[in-house]
């Protein structure tokens, strides 16, 4: 079996309207070490983004989902 990926301290935003989807990819993503913050609309996710950038903490790693409602 191979190895998950290592992704310890990874800084990671998931934008996904579905709570499920979130849910999922967020316990995935920390049971490989990310660290991971999660929003669930498009407007939120930009918003979270300048956050981090603006505090010196920008995201390394980001999930959209591509079929979410503008």
């Amino acid at each position: 079996m191979a190895q998950p990926p290592n992704l310890r301290d990874v800084r990671t935003l998931v934008i996904d309207d579905e709570f499920s989807v979130r849910a999922v990819l967020s316990k995935t993503l920390t049971e490989w070490g990310a660290r991971v913050s999660e929003v669930h609309a498009g407007a939120r996710g930009i918003a979270e983004l300048t956050r981090a950038r603006d505090a010196g903490l920008p995201f390394e790693l980001i999930f959209v989902d591509s079929t979410m409602a503008v």
